[in-house]
């Protein structure tokens, strides 16, 4: 726990300590829950961040640059689609295919679930996977 600190308010992780050494398992158990919720309105804001500068270095055409601030992104929010549909793009630009690919397909399989097969975000990240696996075909040939 003393990892937390300086990543939250002393006095929020103090009073989750205390309320642990107290028996207060109820009252600890909130205040945690209360630095999670922080913490993760923090990752998310951090993410943002990393993505939109990726987007930066990319219009910069700066793409190694672009590239580690989108895995960055993805790194913090790995289930963020586009954050993950963007990297997948950049390799793609890069002739790097397979991991193209790899991030493609995580994509499609959450817009599926939670879109369906049919909405036009996943048909869009259909043609991106298709068109990463055809030029990974295209570039063994060669």
């Amino acid at each position: 726990m003393e990892q937390l600190r300086g990543e939250f308010p002393d006095g929020l992780l103090d009073q989750a300590i205390e309320a642990l050494q107290q028996g207060e398992t109820d009252q600890a158990d909130s205040l945690f829950q209360q630095i999670e919720n922080e913490g993760e309105g923090h990752i998310k804001r951090v993410a943002e961040a990393a993505f939109q500068r990726g987007k930066i270095a990319q219009d910069a055409i700066r793409y190694t640059d672009a590239l580690e601030h989108y895995e960055n992104a993805v790194r913090l929010q790995p289930y963020n689609t586009l954050h993950l549909n963007e990297a997948g793009l950049l390799h793609h630009t890069l002739a790097n295919y397979k991991k193209a690919i790899a991030y493609f397909e995580l994509v499609l399989a959450t817009l599926e679930k939670f879109l369906g097969k049919d909405h036009p975000n996943t048909r869009t990240v259909q043609t991106n996977l298709d068109a990463a696996q055809t030029a990974l075909s295209q570039s063994q040939r060669d």
